[in-house]
């Protein structure tokens, strides 16, 4: 299992930051975690094999998460027929906004391209690709839904936090009790010392931190690293992994 980090930015595009989305790619095919704009143009510069995408997941209804599913979604349906994947939303409003944007620009959506409101719990599950979400609580100041996502297959596992409270409440804990071979996690609403606090606990081979806001975090994450009991990544855009 590798994971491909396609955009590694915050709320916004930086130069060479992408909006976040991270493709994880597995010998039966591959699955895209969030779709921030411009993800579509991001595969294809990539010479990615687009007929491997199974399935899309996003972790919640904020554009920097989402926008770049509406060209993805689209341009699956009309030029490129030889996609075939499923896209699992938190929100009904997510399903609308691309059905009506694919209505606006003339492009039937496919029925190749199958849209699916997801909740917590198991959301996924094909030829030993499992992925289960998880209840965040960085939306819970309106009546949105965010989630964080585990991800398992037989041999491997990976934690996605998705974006957290700025207060860390909603932090996982399973995170201190279940192994893991990476955590992809935020620190863009609350500070790398807290944040610190939390990971110190994980079981955890490595953890990749991205969203960072604002990029002068870095210096102080970076500072923090070896006094953690396992690896820390600080991936740009285009770096890969191997879990």
């Amino acid at each position: 299992m590798n994971i491909r980090f396609l955009g590694t930015s915050h709320g916004v595009p930086l130069p060479k930051r992408h909006c976040q989305s991270f493709l994880i790619e597995t010998d039966g095919g591959d699955y895209l975690f969030d779709a921030g704009a411009p993800v579509m143009d991001i595969l294809i510069n990539e010479n990615y094999d687009l007929k491997r995408l199974r399935a899309v997941f996003v972790t919640h209804m904020h554009s920097d998460h989402f926008t770049g599913l509406l060209d993805l979604t689209c341009l699956a349906s009309w030029y490129y027929k030889d996609m075939n994947f499923q896209v699992f939303l938190p929100e009904q409003g997510g399903i609308t906004a691309i059905k009506s944007y694919s209505a606006a620009i003339y492009s039937n959506l496919s029925k190749r391209v199958q849209l699916k409101l997801f909740s917590a719990g198991e959301v996924f599950s094909e030829n030993g690709f499992t992925v289960l979400a998880y209840h965040t609580d960085h939306m819970d100041a309106t009546s949105n839904i965010a989630y964080g996502f585990l991800v398992k297959t037989s041999k491997k596992s990976v934690y996605i936090t998705g974006d957290m409270h700025r207060t860390l409440k909603d932090f996982n804990p399973l995170l201190a009790t279940e192994k893991t071979d990476l955590v992809v996690a935020e620190c863009a609403h609350f500070e790398p010392s807290a944040l610190f606090e939390k990971l110190k606990d994980c079981k955890t081979a490595a953890v990749a931190v991205v969203h960072v806001f604002p990029v002068e975090k870095y210096e102080q994450l970076k500072a923090l690293a070896p006094k953690l009991p396992f690896k820390m990544l600080f991936p740009n855009d285009g770096d890969v992994y191997k879990v």
